[in-house]
């Protein structure tokens, strides 16, 4: 059956028919309180969708088991099997989203083509430390504590600017990372190019 963008078994519309007919007296369903916790923390509905989607996954990998009945162990087992049977790999985020690191997921189609751009960036980072600049300010004052970390690779931006920024008063020149609005100008053009019956993507999903 073909619903919302993607392909739902017979066994989801059952479990969605479900999840809808929640409030008739009874305690909100598991998919209801998660959609109250995120609408209460200002998520988009983009946002929202997609990790209902994710939980429905993970409940369906284990044969509609309830999530406060697992743990650790069935949690290590769905993101294996999203490695090796749908390759799909993980991606740590430092410092993301509210301040706080996450793991999301990364396909399995995007390792090389990530690849390549990181050597592209390595690129113009040697480029920038060969005319003496290539340093990018650090948070937290790190730099007072290790201050040769604001010319180390594993600190530049993974998307940097293509031109770098200068400090009129010191002279100093370096590059931040890109603007957000270029991200979503490049997605809506990508989204243009293609037909997607759920709707209007973003970048954030």
């Amino acid at each position: 059956m073909f619903t919302g963008g993607y392909l739902q078994t017979r066994q989801e519309v059952v479990f969605v028919a479900e999840q809808k007919a929640a409030y008739s007296g009874r305690p909100p369903k598991l998919l209801d309180r998660l959609r109250e916790a995120l609408r209460s923390r200002h998520y988009s509905r983009r946002t929202e969708q997609t990790y209902c989607q994710w939980v429905k996954r993970f409940i369906f990998f284990h044969n509609i088991r309830h999530p406060a009945e697992m743990a650790e162990a069935e949690i290590n087992g769905f993101l294996t099997h999203l490695a090796v049977k749908e390759k799909v790999n993980e991606i740590l985020i430092r410092d993301g989203k509210g301040a706080k690191d996450r793991i999301t997921m990364l396909p399995e189609t995007l390792k090389v083509p990530l690849r390549e751009h990181l050597k592209r960036v390595k690129a113009i980072h040697d480029r920038d430390l060969a005319e003496n600049w290539g340093r990018v300010q650090m948070p937290d004052a790190l730099d007072r504590k290790y201050p040769n970390a604001p010319a180390d690779g594993r600190w530049q931006w993974v998307f940097p600017q293509e031109n770098r920024w200068k400090n009129t008063k010191t002279g100093e020149e370096g590059r931040h990372h890109v603007h957000e609005t270029i991200l979503q100008r490049a997605v809506k053009e990508a989204v243009r190019s293609v037909v997607i019956p759920s709707g209007m993507p973003s970048p954030h999903t």
